[in-house]
Protein backbone atom coordinates (compact mmCIF):
# COMPACT_ATOMS: atom_id res chain seq x y z
CA UNK A 1 0.00 0.00 0.00
CA UNK A 2 0.91 3.10 -0.76
CA UNK A 3 0.81 5.52 1.45
CA UNK A 4 1.20 8.64 -1.01
CA UNK A 5 -1.49 8.10 -3.01
CA UNK A 6 -3.94 6.79 0.07
CA UNK A 7 -6.57 9.14 0.64
CA UNK A 8 -7.65 10.30 3.88
CA UNK A 9 -10.71 8.20 5.28
CA UNK A 10 -12.66 12.01 5.52
CA UNK A 11 -11.72 12.78 1.96
CA UNK A 12 -13.19 9.34 1.50
CA UNK A 13 -16.68 9.78 2.73
CA UNK A 14 -17.18 13.09 1.27
CA UNK A 15 -16.02 11.51 -2.21
CA UNK A 16 -18.39 8.61 -1.60
CA UNK A 17 -21.92 11.11 -0.45
CA UNK A 18 -20.54 13.22 -3.80
CA UNK A 19 -20.97 10.42 -5.79
CA UNK A 20 -23.69 9.08 -4.12
CA UNK A 21 -25.87 12.47 -4.43
CA UNK A 22 -24.90 12.74 -8.20
CA UNK A 23 -26.33 9.19 -8.91
CA UNK A 24 -29.51 10.30 -6.65
CA UNK A 25 -30.39 13.18 -7.53
CA UNK A 26 -33.59 14.67 -5.11
CA UNK A 27 -32.60 12.39 -2.54
CA UNK A 28 -33.98 13.93 0.29
CA UNK A 29 -32.59 11.55 3.18
CA UNK A 30 -29.19 11.13 3.47
CA UNK A 31 -26.91 7.77 2.82
CA UNK A 32 -26.11 5.00 5.04
CA UNK A 33 -22.67 3.65 6.10
CA UNK A 34 -23.48 0.57 3.83
CA UNK A 35 -24.04 2.97 0.76
CA UNK A 36 -20.99 4.90 1.80
CA UNK A 37 -18.71 1.77 2.29
CA UNK A 38 -19.86 0.31 -1.32
CA UNK A 39 -19.20 3.73 -2.84
CA UNK A 40 -15.69 3.74 -1.32
CA UNK A 41 -14.62 0.33 -2.07
CA UNK A 42 -15.76 0.78 -5.97
CA UNK A 43 -13.37 4.11 -5.81
CA UNK A 44 -10.73 2.79 -4.41
CA UNK A 45 -9.55 -0.82 -4.99
CA UNK A 46 -6.10 -0.59 -3.37
CA UNK A 47 -7.64 -0.55 0.59
CA UNK A 48 -5.67 -1.86 3.14
CA UNK A 49 -7.17 -4.45 6.17
CA UNK A 50 -9.65 -3.38 8.42
CA UNK A 51 -10.69 -0.18 5.88
CA UNK A 52 -14.44 -0.98 6.79
CA UNK A 53 -13.59 -0.09 10.43
CA UNK A 54 -11.59 2.78 9.82
CA UNK A 55 -14.26 4.21 7.84
CA UNK A 56 -16.59 3.92 10.19
CA UNK A 57 -14.48 5.62 12.69
CA UNK A 58 -13.98 8.24 10.40
CA UNK A 59 -17.73 8.60 9.49
CA UNK A 60 -18.44 8.92 13.19
CA UNK A 61 -15.52 11.49 13.78
CA UNK A 62 -17.12 13.99 11.13
CA UNK A 63 -20.56 13.93 13.02
CA UNK A 64 -19.19 14.57 16.27
CA UNK A 65 -17.38 17.84 14.78
CA UNK A 66 -20.75 18.19 12.86
CA UNK A 67 -19.14 17.62 9.37
CA UNK A 68 -21.90 15.19 8.25
CA UNK A 69 -25.21 15.68 9.49
CA UNK A 70 -27.13 12.78 10.72
CA UNK A 71 -31.32 12.74 9.06
CA UNK A 72 -34.18 13.21 11.30
CA UNK A 73 -35.71 10.20 12.01
CA UNK A 74 -32.94 8.00 10.54
CA UNK A 75 -30.41 7.35 12.76
CA UNK A 76 -28.01 5.28 10.47
CA UNK A 77 -28.23 7.70 7.90
CA UNK A 78 -25.88 10.74 7.17
CA UNK A 79 -25.69 13.82 4.82
CA UNK A 80 -23.03 16.22 4.55
CA UNK A 81 -23.62 19.21 6.98
CA UNK A 82 -24.36 23.11 5.25
CA UNK A 83 -20.70 24.03 6.34
CA UNK A 84 -19.45 21.15 4.55
CA UNK A 85 -21.12 21.52 1.24
CA UNK A 86 -19.77 25.70 1.22
CA UNK A 87 -16.26 24.18 1.83
CA UNK A 88 -16.93 21.76 -1.39
CA UNK A 89 -18.34 24.41 -3.69
CA UNK A 90 -15.65 26.93 -2.92
CA UNK A 91 -12.97 24.20 -3.84
CA UNK A 92 -15.15 23.13 -7.17
CA UNK A 93 -16.42 27.07 -7.75
CA UNK A 94 -14.78 28.70 -10.89
CA UNK A 95 -11.46 30.31 -10.47
CA UNK A 96 -10.98 33.54 -11.87
CA UNK A 97 -8.33 33.79 -13.92
CA UNK A 98 -5.35 35.43 -12.79
CA UNK A 99 -4.37 38.74 -13.94
CA UNK A 100 -1.56 38.41 -16.59
CA UNK A 101 1.78 40.15 -15.42
CA UNK A 102 3.11 42.91 -17.58
CA UNK A 103 6.30 42.29 -19.08
CA UNK A 104 8.77 44.57 -17.80
CA UNK A 105 12.18 45.36 -20.26
CA UNK A 106 14.67 43.00 -19.28
CA UNK A 107 17.83 44.74 -16.82
CA UNK A 108 20.33 46.59 -18.66
CA UNK A 109 23.74 45.22 -17.15
CA UNK A 110 25.14 48.63 -16.02
CA UNK A 111 28.49 49.98 -17.36
CA UNK A 112 31.63 49.95 -15.48
CA UNK A 113 32.44 52.98 -13.38
CA UNK A 114 34.60 55.35 -14.78
CA UNK A 115 37.57 55.95 -12.72
CA UNK A 116 38.26 59.38 -11.60
CA UNK A 117 41.82 60.64 -12.15
CA UNK A 118 43.30 61.55 -8.90
CA UNK A 119 44.57 65.00 -8.32
CA UNK A 120 47.96 65.27 -7.17
CA UNK A 121 48.18 65.33 -3.63
CA UNK A 122 47.91 68.50 -1.63
CA UNK A 123 50.97 69.64 0.23
CA UNK A 124 50.73 69.49 3.97
CA UNK A 125 52.44 72.27 4.33
CA UNK A 126 52.30 74.90 1.17
CA UNK A 127 54.75 77.50 3.00
CA UNK A 128 57.40 75.02 3.94
CA UNK A 129 57.58 73.70 0.48
CA UNK A 130 57.59 76.81 -0.96
CA UNK A 131 60.41 78.19 1.61
CA UNK A 132 62.85 75.36 0.91
CA UNK A 133 62.82 75.29 -3.28
CA UNK A 134 63.07 79.13 -3.22
CA UNK A 135 66.08 78.00 -0.92
CA UNK A 136 67.48 75.68 -3.72
CA UNK A 137 67.01 77.83 -6.37
CA UNK A 138 68.76 80.46 -4.66
CA UNK A 139 72.14 78.58 -3.68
Amino acid sequence: MDKKRMHSYPDMVVEALVSLKDKEEGHVHGHGLGAIKHAVEAKHHDLPAHWEKRLSAAVKMMADKHELAHVPGHPGMFKMSKALQEKQARKKGPRKPKAEKKMEEPMRAKAPAKKKEKAPAKAKHPAKRAKKADAKVKA
